[in-house]
């Protein structure tokens, strides 16, 4: 990767996990609806990470 170039990254987590958090040296930040993230016109080295978590799955009983 080069300087001012642009780079997507794109987040799978495993079947019944969902993205708890993103963070972009340190700071919070958002994924788009497909779970990508996007650097645009990059100038620096970044710390990307990434941290799952356990869906709740609710299962109607019934009465």
């Amino acid at each position: 990767m080069n300087e001012g170039d642009d780079k997507s990254f794109t987040v799978s987590p495993d079947p019944r996990h969902e993205v708890d958090q993103v963070r972009v040296d340190g700071r919070r930040m958002r994924l788009t609806p497909e779970n990508t993230f996007h650097f645009i016109n990059v100038g620096k080295d970044y710390a990307l990470s990434v941290s799952f978590k356990k869906m709740l799955i609710i299962t109607d009983l019934g009465e």
